[in-house]
Order: structure tokens, then sequence, then C-alpha cells
């Protein structure tokens, strides 16, 4: 291998390093952002559908029901 092989190894093993400290901090928050997101969806319906749920559990609940217009 020479000296240019192992300068273009480096960098891969470099970039390859980065991508995974980058995918690790993303699935860190993964969880997180997806109660934030059911949160939300919840909430929407709640105020447009008038959807009622029931109590929340690891970020998820279940729809009761919802009233007609």
């Amino acid at each position: 291998m020479g000296h240019a092989d192992y300068k273009e190894l480096q960098r891969y093993v470099r970039l390859a390093t980065e991508w995974d400290l980058g995918a690790r901090l993303l699935y860190a928050h993964a969880k997180a952002a997806g109660y934030l997101y059911q949160a939300h969806l919840r909430y929407r319906l709640s105020v447009e559908l008038r959807v009622k749920w029931t109590g929340v559990v690891h970020g998820i609940a279940d729809v009761m029901g919802c009233r007609r217009r």
C-alpha cells in the first residue's frame, strides 16, 4: 500500500467515524422526537376534529372517539 493509498484509507475511516457519531446522536434523540410528533398530532386532531384520547403511555395514546360537528 502506497502513501497515497494510506491517506485515502485514513480519509474514509475518518468519514465513517464521523457518520457513525452523527447517527448515534440522531438515534439518541429519535425517541424524544417521536414523542413530540405524537403529542403534536394529538393536539391538532383534538383541536380540529375534537378527537378524544386514552391516557398517554410511552408517548402513544389511542383514540377514544370524536364528536360530530
